[in-house]
């Protein structure tokens, strides 16, 4: 388990060393909206960088909910492996 958790850590910070700046962000979303063939200033070029902009927020926010959960379930698992004395049973057949 432990070094599921040490992978886990590690990709994830991986993860953020990679994060995009605000110029790099906005330059994607730009990409995908003008890819639609939208033109900039029209109002679906707007609601286009407006739900590039949300999904992204979406998707930050379940990441974060998912790294709470990971560290949720990581603290029990410490907590029920310290009081774990283990359990040895005994077979002496029938």
């Amino acid at each position: 388990m432990n070094k599921f958790v040490i992978g886990l850590a590690l990709v994830s910070t991986l993860a953020l060393a990679g994060c995009q700046s605000a110029a790099e962000m906005a330059a994607e979303d730009d990409a995908i909206c003008q890819g639609y063939g939208l033109e900039k200033g029209s109002p679906a070029y707007v609601q286009c960088r407006q739900f590039q902009q949300n999904d992204r927020t979406a998707r930050y926010e379940a990441y974060q909910q998912r790294q709470a959960v990971w560290g949720i379930a990581n603290a029990i698992s410490n907590a029920s492996s310290k009081n774990y004395t283990g359990y040895t049973r005994n077979y002496t057949g029938y």
